[in-house]
């Protein structure tokens, strides 16, 4: 989980799943998707840190 805050600034924990880029190339592959692109995005420091995987793909028509 990472930290988050309510519209009206209460803490609150919100979860996150981060599948590995080839779990996503994959499962898109697999539902029809083409062009499909990975990028990872570095984690910022903090105890709880996380790549964040960007990805982008089109659907077969």
């Amino acid at each position: 989980m990472i930290d988050a805050k309510t519209p009206q600034g209460e803490a609150a924990a919100m979860h996150r799943w981060a599948l590995q880029e080839q779990v996503w190339t994959k499962l898109l592959d697999e539902a029809g998707f083409t062009r499909i692109t990975t990028e990872t995005l570095p984690a910022a420091d903090g105890p709880r840190a996380a790549n964040t995987p960007i990805v982008g793909a089109a659907h077969r028509s």
